[in-house]
């Protein structure tokens, strides 16, 4: 328990700036607008933040993973199989986990991952596998 206590602190210290949040407002309205190249942008500015520093930590700071959510249960296989991996090193982090809210991030991620166990793509079933397990320890 203390353990995930200093991930927490370590997580929260992650300093968020004022562009992030506006990049991340503009995904928002990106994958809202439910326009196909946009949906790509957006998976493309996902990518970009999970691969900076902290950036499963900030991905989950910035309230994103609703936005993930909603890529992951998109018609587009390719869209869907990015969200996928994208969600699963967000779990997969252990400091970005413990900012999880137990009772309705983590019920709402393993309600989005279920559909993803089922899906056509392999890749995307068996990330989406991995990542409900990670979410249900």
């Amino acid at each position: 328990n203390t353990q995930k206590r200093g991930l927490m602190d370590e997580a929260l210290a992650v300093q968020i700036g004022p562009q992030e949040e506006r990049g991340m407002r503009r995904v928002r309205q990106l994958v809202e607008s439910d326009v196909q190249s946009n949906v790509i942008e957006a998976v493309h500015a996902f990518q970009s933040l999970i691969k900076s520093k902290w950036g499963a930590v900030k991905l989950v700071r910035l309230k994103g993973m609703d936005l993930l959510c909603l890529l992951a249960d998109a018609e587009d296989e390719l869209v869907k199989r990015h969200a996928v991996s994208i969600l699963l090193e967000v779990v997969s982090n252990d400091a970005a986990r413990s900012l999880l809210d137990k009772n309705t991030e983590v019920v709402v991620l393993r309600q989005a991952l279920t559909p993803l166990e089922n899906c056509a793509d392999p890749v995307a079933r068996q990330k989406a596998a991995r990542a409900k397990a990670i979410l249900s320890q």
